[in-house]
């Protein structure tokens, strides 16, 4: 039997898609949630250079 990935109708908090991910993946849908909103808070490091920025001559 192959898994298909669809929106929940009974999970439907943010449109479904958490409660779809959820059971596609057989885990809570209050996990993929929490951890979707603490990505969302996760600063991105702004330091980090690309290899090709290295070499970027300032006038």
């Amino acid at each position: 039997m192959t898994k298909k990935l669809y929106r929940s109708n009974s999970e439907k908090m943010v449109g479904g898609i958490f409660g779809g991910l959820a059971s596609y993946f057989e885990v809570d849908a209050t996990f993929l949630r929490l951890i979707f909103v603490i990505l969302l808070f996760t600063p991105v490091q702004p330091s980090v250079r690309l290899p090709l920025q290295k070499h970027e001559v300032k006038p």
